[in-house]
């Protein structure tokens, strides 16, 4: 199996500034990040007429709230994870 590249998009950076950094909110991907390169199209996915999208949904740990990722797939396989913002309906 090739491998597959994940990138994060400069809004997701700015994103993850705002909740104070990829080195605060990173642990909150550990568990899923196998899924990442295996097999985001296990995730659950959001559709409306204006956006299509997968997405992770993490709990707090550590001082870290509860998240909800967004990731698109490219047509390379390659995943961008392309939002992130604080869960509150957790």
């Amino acid at each position: 199996m090739a491998r597959r590249a994940i990138f994060f998009s400069a809004q997701c950076d700015e994103c993850a500034h705002r909740l104070g950094g990829y080195q605060r909110i990173d642990p909150a991907l550990d568990a899923v990040w196998d899924v990442l390169i295996r097999n985001p199209y296990a995730l659950p996915r959001v559709e409306s007429d204006w956006y299509s999208a997968r997405y992770i949904s993490t709990k707090p740990f550590r001082g870290v709230p509860a998240l909800v990722w967004t990731i698109e797939i490219q047509e390379n396989g390659d995943v961008l994870i392309d939002h992130v913002e604080e869960f509150e309906d957790y």
